[in-house]
């Protein structure tokens, strides 16, 4: 009963955090949870930390960066169609349009003041506005209301939080590389390229610090590495084989033409 009681309560807690909008009220497994969770309804990665924490208006609460506007356009095949640009007043703003596979349409707008700026600072701040745009309109297509980190310097109050400061002394870190570990062998088991390899074996080993976990990583990594560089041989035999038993017969046939 005592099990159930604490259930309801964990939930209660979970409903009112997210109403308020501020994950500190949050134990350090729920908001692990909660974040996995979001990854998971998004189709996003969680190994490689699409979201980030900040504290704004006093409220702790996730923002969205690079590695996760880069899958959400994947995962929802988001196309960037067209960008315009103006200048006004001395504000560059750049309005991106999405498309979805979907045929559904989206615009946003990024803009920066330039006033004063010239030369690479110029040059840095035109990138900039166009990178706001494409991020917000990713963003606002698949429906995220959420910060991009691309927008947090300009806000007044907005503070990144490290890791280390949300999760110090509260849980096991070691506990959740293992984790990642299992996630790792379970994701090449499932492979057959080597690319794929590659890239998951680079969002694992961004992910986990400890030097244990690393070696293991990296000897799964060449093993499986090793198995997919057989396979790509023993096709390239049976080809040169199959190559090889044709040949005679094409002989022949030259042959007797040749009779």
């Amino acid at each position: 009963m005592s099990t159930e009681i604490q259930t309801i309560n964990q939930a209660e807690n979970l409903e009112r955090v997210l109403m308020a909008g501020d994950l500190a009220q949050l134990s350090s497994k729920e908001r692990i949870k909660y974040y996995r969770d979001v990854c998971e309804s998004l189709n996003l990665n969680p190994l490689t930390r699409p979201f980030e924490y900040i504290t704004l208006n006093k409220k702790l609460t996730l923002y969205v960066k690079k590695d996760a506007t880069e899958q959400l356009r994947k995962v929802h095949g988001i196309s960037i169609k067209k960008i315009e640009c103006r200048t006004e007043n001395d504000v560059y703003i750049v309005t991106a349009y999405a498309e979805t596979k979907e045929g559904r349409t989206d615009t946003a707008t990024g803009a920066v003041s330039i006033k004063g700026l010239y030369g690479e600072n110029l040059a840095n701040a035109y990138m900039k506005a166009e990178t706001k745009a494409k991020r917000r309109v990713t963003l606002s297509i698949v429906g995220l209301g959420w910060l991009d980190e691309s927008e947090i310097d300009s806000i007044e109050g907005a503070k990144k939080i490290k890791e280390d400061e949300i999760y110090e002394g509260e849980i096991d870190r070691k506990e959740i590389e293992q984790k990642s570990t299992q996630n790792f062998i379970s994701s090449i088991n499932k492979i057959n390229s080597l690319e794929e390899l590659k890239q998951i074996f680079s969002d694992h080993w961004k992910t986990n610090k400890d030097g244990a976990i690393r070696q293991d990583l990296k000897s799964l990594y060449e093993n499986k590495k090793s198995q997919l560089e057989n396979q790509v041989l023993q096709i390239q035999e049976n080809k040169e084989w199959v190559k090889e038993y044709e040949t005679p017969s094409q002989n022949n046939k030259e042959v007797q033409n040749a009779n």
